[in-house]
């Protein structure tokens, strides 16, 4: 399972390499799903000056750089998905700002509100998509009960 885990982290490292000052998945506490995007309980993830946020997807447009903050601040442009109606409602446009937070996290700020959020890191979303793997395998032809049967051995002997 050591080999899928790097697989795993090797295969989304290259995207990091190439991606614009906030790209990247971010999610609001430890029990956000990092794997998951845009419903309730999961991550948000900035790409290619898009955003996808709960139940929206926003462009992010004419950035605005703050001097000496480390910031930008976007013209939204934002759509929702599908409403209890089952139809979309109307787009909307709104102001924000982009802050880089501690650990590569960022800030969101909107008008009368301010979210925080860690980065996802590949780790979590490897580990989030395979779940916990026993650090030990049983050798081959070995079954776990096995392993889990055999005695400790003496150490006077």
């Amino acid at each position: 399972m050591k080999t899928a885990r790097v697989f795993l982290f090797l295969t989304l490292l290259p995207v990091a390499a190439i991606a614009g000052p906030w790209d990247g998945t971010y999610r609001q506490g430890e029990d956000a799903d990092c794997t998951r995007v845009g419903v309730e309980g999961a991550a948000i993830r900035i790409q290619d000056n898009t955003f996808y946020g709960n139940e929206a997807v926003c462009q992010m447009r004419q950035p605005i750089e703050v001097r000496n903050m480390h910031a930008t601040l976007y013209d939204m442009y934002c759509e929702g998905y599908l409403g209890e109606d089952g139809q979309p409602p109307q787009p909307w446009e709104a102001r924000t700002m982009v802050m880089r937070g501690p650990d590569e996290g960022l800030y969101m700020i909107w008008d009368g509100y301010a979210f925080q959020f860690d980065r996802c890191t590949a780790e979590d979303m490897v580990e989030a998509l395979i779940g916990d793997q026993p650090e030990d395998l049983p050798a081959s032809g070995e079954t776990e009960a096995d392993v889990a049967e055999t005695p400790p051995a003496d150490p006077d002997n």
